[in-house]
């Protein structure tokens, strides 16, 4: 019978994916950020104009009536097709899987 003897740099093995994680982080938001956009009202396109990525995870509009269109505007009648109060909660139930195969493409 052999001994096997395996040691793990657990450390040393997780610093070098970090890089790897951001750049499917960046990757992630980016595309949650065009593809919630194009359900944001829109009427001067203002409002649509003024999504950004914040930093990891965090999309925002910035606008000063954004807050109210997205969580207090519900049941308004938009006159552009395709727009919505809660606009990210839509895309995320539309794009959702395509979401996850941007992140795993990123890690592959």
């Amino acid at each position: 019978m052999s001994n096997v003897r395996l040691e793990l740099d657990i450390e040393k093995a997780v610093s070098r994916r970090i890089p790897l994680f951001a750049k499917a982080q960046a990757q992630l938001d980016e595309q949650i950020r065009k593809d919630s956009d194009q359900f944001a009202p829109k009427d001067k396109n203002f409002l649509r104009g003024s999504s950004r990525v914040d930093g990891p995870g965090m999309i925002s509009w910035n606008m000063p009536y954004a807050r109210y269109q997205y969580y207090l505007n519900e049941g308004a009648h938009y006159t552009t097709p395709g727009t919505m109060a809660k606009w990210f909660e839509h895309a995320k139930a539309l794009y959702r899987k395509e979401w996850l195969e941007v992140a795993q493409r990123a890690l592959a």
